[in-house]
C-alpha cells in the first residue's frame, strides 16, 4: 500500500514539475513574439496577443519620423506660411 501511495505522490511531483516548467519555457511568459502573427498574413497581428514591436521596427518608424521632420522644415523654408 505504501509503494502505491508513492509512486502515486511521486507521479503527481513530476506532474507538477512538468506543468511549472511548460508555464515557465512557454510562449506566454517568454513573451513570444510569433504567437501574435495573425494566419492572414505576415503583416498583421493578433491584438490580444501582440507583444509590441521589435527594436527593428521602432528604429525603422524613428527613422521615418526624422525623414518627415526634413521634409516638412525643408518645406517650411521654401515656403513660410503667411498664417
Amino acid at each position: 500500500m505504501d509503494a502505491k501511495r508513492n509512486l502515486q505522490k511521486q507521479q503527481e511531483e513530476d506532474d507538477n514539475k512538468t506543468e511549472m516548467a511548460n508555464h515557465i519555457y512557454g510562449d506566454l511568459l517568454t513573451e513570444n513574439p510569433a504567437v501574435a502573427q495573425s494566419a492572414f498574413g505576415p503583416h498583421r497581428v493578433v491584438p490580444d496577443r501582440w507583444k509590441g514591436m521589435s527594436p527593428e521596427q521602432l528604429a525603422d518608424i524613428r527613422r521615418t519620423q526624422e525623414l518627415q521632420m526634413k521634409e516638412r522644415q525643408v518645406c517650411e523654408h521654401i515656403s513660410p506660411s503667411t498664417g
